[in-house]
């Protein structure tokens, strides 16, 4: 949510004669531009995926812990549905059950731009860079938004100065037995979590 903020105010900002709505954290504000989530957006459609019993191939929306008022929820699922435009940060999860869903139902959409700092999926093997690339889950996500019509490098954005030069310090964490094995799970209970073993040692690493 806190990305979602400073999305919507860095629109206003940039595009000052233009509304700029949000939904998410269970609110929604149209505009001429709308910052969505895709929580938000599943969940305005969580009715229909139950009933139609779609979310069982879809694990986020058991994820999702709350209910949009169904007046809201027919809002979201317009605006969804209505887009003429969409554009998609973070596209390398656009393969995924839970996007193509909601991608699938834009019948009006005319464009769709991707945004990523990792468009690969899985990651090219530089021995090997044509047979690595061609892996199913690259082509899909090659065939769902088109091919990449602009790079820029990290030392181009330093140099812009939207990054900052980075500075690596290599950290000892003791092999973690994991629960439950899917990446998911994984990266939410042990890289999200405050209080996870890993970020435990980091915080103390920080503070030493």
């Amino acid at each position: 949510l806190v990305l979602l903020s400073q999305t919507v105010e860095s629109l206003k900002r940039s595009l000052p004669e233009l509304r700029i709505g949000f939904a998410g954290d269970q609110r929604f504000e149209s505009g001429d531009v709308v910052v969505c989530t895709i929580q938000t957006l599943l969940s305005s459609y969580k009715k229909d995926l139950k009933e139609k019993k779609i979310s069982q191939t879809i694990p986020d929306l058991e994820e999702l812990d709350f209910d949009l008022d169904e007046t809201t929820a027919a809002k979201i699922r317009s605006l969804n549905e209505d887009a003429k435009m969409v554009i998609v940060d973070e596209c390398h999860h656009a393969t995924t059950d839970s996007y193509k869903y909601i991608l699938h139902q834009q019948s009006k959409r005319e464009y769709l731009i991707g945004l990523s700092g990792t468009p690969w999926v899985s990651m090219p093997d530089p021995t090997r860079p044509f047979e690595s690339i061609c892996t199913g889950e690259n082509l899909q996500l090659e065939g769902l938004l088109g091919p990449i019509i602009h790079h820029i490098s990290y030392s181009d954005l330093i140099g812009l100065g939207y990054l900052v030069p980075q500075i690596s310090y290599f950290i000892h964490i003791p092999p973690i037995k994991f629960k439950k094995r899917d990446y998911q799970s994984i990266y939410r209970d042990y890289v999200v979590a405050s209080d996870s073993p890993r970020n435990k040692i980091l915080v103390k690493s920080v503070n030493n």
